[in-house]
């Protein structure tokens, strides 16, 4: 119980931590913003964001925002300033200017560059007038499983939170898994992180992050490995993201048997996949592997995916598996673990 509460403070205490780098001051006037669709109907609004392929507007005739596909527009007119993003990777500060030819729009920057693009090629938009709470993401998951043939009773707690700016995003997440039944003893597994990336040019971003980890199943009280490196998008687009990078990291573990506390050098080399276009799916996938600098012939992985189904009022529901090997466990036999959830979420 004692790691549990130690692996859960030091994830809230970066999510706070988080919040606390982030604050910055009050939202200036509200901007009036105009979208031309193909069909040639006028939307007028304000602009809070876009991602994924979906932007939402607000309007002061509906308490609701309304959630466009931007490929359904044809132009789009505003007088404020927004992060941009591009699928080249680039990123910019300034307004959005629609020309009569095409899918055609002029990026009018903040220092008085003006780039020409076409609306495909933007795949993110964030108001820079907005306040603190509309540049954070988090959402939080809960699953529950109970069986009257072994009392088996399991419940599952996922929750994360972010941060974006134009040239940096910070990320904490925490999962947790506590299983019992009458015929075993209490199965525990925790992982958390904390994660930042800092956007270069032409794609290229720095990462660092410090992840944790126990698990009862692989004999480990707590590992804690401290991150490193650089990366590339590989392509991003309003359907599809992909992303690899690799570094170096240190690996600090304890054990809950008696093998002694180790630290060890690794190098790093993994990749991220995120598809949103397929309806109302979202799969989001990544792989790390992990061989080891200071022990010959170890090597860990970590592999995740999660499908995430959205339902109405912004609830969802998440299947996911994830996996951790190592070649040389804790226990002889227990090189892969894995663990399959299913929870209800919600986000903001």
């Amino acid at each position: 119980m004692q790691r549990i509460i130690y692996l859960f403070g030091h994830t809230v205490m970066g999510m706070c931590l988080l919040l606390l780098l982030c604050w910055h001051g009050a939202a200036m006037a509200q901007p009036v913003d105009t979208l031309r669709t193909a069909n040639g109907q006028l939307l007028i609004g304000e602009i809070k964001s876009m991602d994924k392929g979906i932007l939402v507007l607000s309007t002061d005739y509906s308490k609701s925002d309304f959630q466009i596909e931007w490929s359904k527009l044809v132009a789009v007119y505003s007088e404020q300033s927004f992060f941009i993003s591009l699928s080249s990777g680039e990123r910019y500060n300034g307004r959005l200017r629609s020309l009569p030819v095409g899918s055609a729009v002029q990026l009018l920057l903040n220092d008085g560059q003006v780039i020409n693009t076409r609306l495909d090629q933007i795949v993110f938009l964030k108001s820079v007038a907005q306040q603190f709470w509309d540049r954070v993401k988090f959402n939080m998951d809960l699953g529950v499983n109970v069986t009257s043939s072994n009392k088996l009773r399991q419940f599952t707690l996922r929750t994360a939170i972010g941060y974006w700016a134009r040239r940096w995003r910070l990320e904490a997440n925490y999962n947790g898994i506590r299983s019992r039944q009458d015929s075993g003893a209490i199965a525990r597994r925790l992982d958390a992180a904390v994660t930042g990336q800092y956007f270069i040019a032409k794609g290229y971003f720095s990462m660092a992050g410090i992840l944790f980890l126990s698990n009862t199943g692989q004999a480990i009280k707590l590992r804690s490995n401290s991150k490193l490196g650089v990366g590339k998008i590989i392509f991003q687009n309003n359907r599809r993201y992909a992303a690899a990078g690799g570094g170096m990291s240190v690996n600090h573990e304890s054990f809950t048997t008696s093998l002694p506390t180790r630290t060890s050098w690794e190098a790093f080399v993994g990749g991220q996949l995120h598809l949103f276009d397929i309806g109302d799916l979202n799969l989001l996938s990544n792989v790390f592997v992990y061989p080891s600098l200071t022990e010959a012939g170890r090597w860990r992985c970590d592999f995740k995916l999660d499908l995430k189904y959205d339902l109405p009022m912004d609830f969802y529901i998440k299947p996911g598996i994830t996996l951790n090997y190592d070649n040389r466990p804790a226990i002889k036999g227990r090189e892969a673990d894995y663990v399959f959830m299913f929870t209800i979420g919600w986000e903001l």
